[in-house]
């Protein structure tokens, strides 16, 4: 459900690997749908036997779905995961962050969930990109895992991507609830590039029961320091530099003193969908579900509207 931006490269990605598979695509446009089927072409579903359908809206019943993706905009997905539900049986559900718009409605989805006994994740990615799994595996083999977690770039939508990072500091540290340590966010609250919908600049940190930290970190400044997007990972045996613009992991073992860069590659949303729903329905993805993430959530959406509520309405 949702064939725009996102949407559209997670059918890419399904159509391009999945075959024996019957896919229900519904947004109210049809030309990202159109594109689908003429970018891959008659032969291509033939031949791998994928049954493609169209719908503008959700008034549909009686179906059983295996998996499903919802991929639209954060300020309707109760409405839309309540109203599928009615009247249809899922098995699994994988929706795009940020999960809701409001804790209250998180707290709807979550019941929902529950009550009908469906297997849920967000799509928090980076838990699926092999760099990460080799930094959690290394960081797991120490004794501690405590650490402080640096992003620091610039006009990369703090507001909506901090949530990728923050759940990359509670996957990594195996732990989801967050503290408030410091905001030093902007006072000022700025138009983002969706409709609707705004963003902040500055800087904000939290921390963990471990004793471990994050800092994120959106400002102008950096740029002219050379130092944007990049992400440091930093643990007393053991530190890691990720650019993932540049492709490059650096790792200083601090005990040795030894410096290894790795190369590694940065998968597309087109490559990565169908793997992942493929770990969903074998029950082996490390995305969080609804559940896991609350805590990080409740924290993460409490201070940031906070924020803009409090500084939007000054002229």
């Amino acid at each position: 459900i949702g064939l725009g931006n996102i949407g559209f490269y997670h059918l890419y990605s399904i159509v391009k690997y999945a075959k024996n598979i019957k896919i229900l695509v519904i947004d109210r446009k049809k030309k990202n749908f159109i594109k689908i089927i003429q970018f891959f072409g008659n032969k291509h579903f033939n031949v791998k036997k994928i049954s493609l359908n169209f719908r503008y809206n959700l008034d549909f019943s009686d179906e059983i779905f295996d998996f499903l993706l919802i991929s639209t905009t954060s300020d309707n997905r109760y409405s839309i995961i309540q109203k599928v539900l009615k009247n249809n049986k899922v098995k699994n559900i994988l929706v795009e962050k940020i999960s809701a718009s409001n804790f209250k409605e998180y707290i709807n989805i979550l019941n929902l969930l529950k009550k009908k006994k469906i297997t849920n994740h967000i799509n928090f990615s980076r838990r699926e990109y092999k760099v990460y799994n080799y930094i959690y595996k290394k960081l797991k083999k120490l004794r501690s895992q405590k650490i402080n977690l640096k992003f620091i770039g610039f006009n990369w939508n703090l507001a909506s991507n901090i949530f990728h990072f923050v759940d990359l500091f509670a996957y990594l540290n195996s732990d989801n609830k967050i503290y408030i340590r410091r905001n030093e966010l902007d006072k000022k609250v700025y138009k983002s590039p969706r409709k609707n919908f705004h963003e902040l600049k500055g800087r904000i940190s939290f921390y963990n029961n471990k004793g471990s930290t994050i800092v994120c970190e959106d400002d102008k400044r950096n740029s002219i320091k050379n130092k944007s997007n990049l992400l440091t990972i930093d643990h007393k045996m053991i530190k890691f530099v990720i650019n993932e613009k540049k492709n490059l992991l650096i790792e200083h073992n601090k005990k040795n003193g030894t410096i290894n860069k790795i190369k590694f590659i940065m998968p597309y949303q087109s490559d990565l969908t169908y793997k992942t729903m493929n770990k969903i329905l074998r029950r082996k993805a490390n995305l969080p579900s609804y559940s896991e993430s609350l805590k990080m959530h409740k924290m993460l959406l409490k201070t940031l509207t906070t924020h803009i509520i409090k500084y939007s309405n000054k002229k």
